[in-house]
């Protein structure tokens, strides 16, 4: 059946909470559809793309929700890549991620480790851009799959912030229910207000 796609990382996956307390699950609930949840933990923008690029063509929705990860998670795919095998403690079969969002080193070797943190890293003007990118890519690819789009960054505003109320904790730091509740407030308002993007700039976040 026909029903709604939400991207993003942890935070859209809804890591420590019952899934009741899901954004995308609530959002799905309030527009009485089906509930494609395709976050997952540590992933980021490249993630994302890949994932709606793949499933887009197996499931039918006409909305894509993204709860925008942190811009400095990349993916690397080492699988045919021969050049950067020597930089790595061991070659994975499918898929590696070098960075997330703890800073993770534990696949590169350790004379490696301060090239490749600052070569991804690069600081918050290339973080900026490659966000930038990464949200206008997917936005491009709803284009062509005739679907709307909505995103919100997972930072909360100062005002969000201000006036965020106690929730159900969840565990290691992800979104508490009451944040969990935000998210779905904030991507519902869009669609009732027929609002298909939302900026935000580095001031925000």
């Amino acid at each position: 059946g026909e029903g709604i796609v939400c991207l993003g990382c942890s935070y859209t996956e809804g890591i420590g909470l019952p899934i009741e307390y899901n954004w995308g699950y609530k959002l799905a609930k309030a527009l009485n559809t089906k509930h494609f949840n395709l976050g997952q933990a540590g992933l980021g923008l490249d993630s994302a793309y890949r994932l709606l690029l793949g499933f887009g063509s197996k499931l039918k929705f006409k909305k894509v929700f993204l709860l925008v990860p942190p811009p400095f998670r990349y993916e690397w795919i080492v699988a045919d890549n021969k050049l950067v095998e020597p930089y790595l403690i061991e070659k994975p079969d499918l898929i590696q991620w070098l960075v997330q969002s703890m800073g993770s080193n534990k696949h590169i070797k350790p004379k490696y480790e301060k090239f490749f943190k600052s070569f991804l890293y690069g600081g918050e003007m290339n973080d900026s851009l490659r966000e930038s990118r990464g949200v206008h890519a997917i936005r491009g690819l709803c284009d062509e799959l005739g679907v709307e789009f909505f995103y919100k960054h997972y930072h909360l505003t100062r005002i969000e912030k201000e006036n965020l109320k106690e929730g159900i904790p969840a565990r290691d730091g992800h979104p508490c229910s009451a944040q969990q509740e935000l998210y779905f407030n904030s991507f519902l308002k869009m669609v009732n207000e027929n609002k298909i993007m939302v900026s935000f700039t580095c001031n925000e976040i």
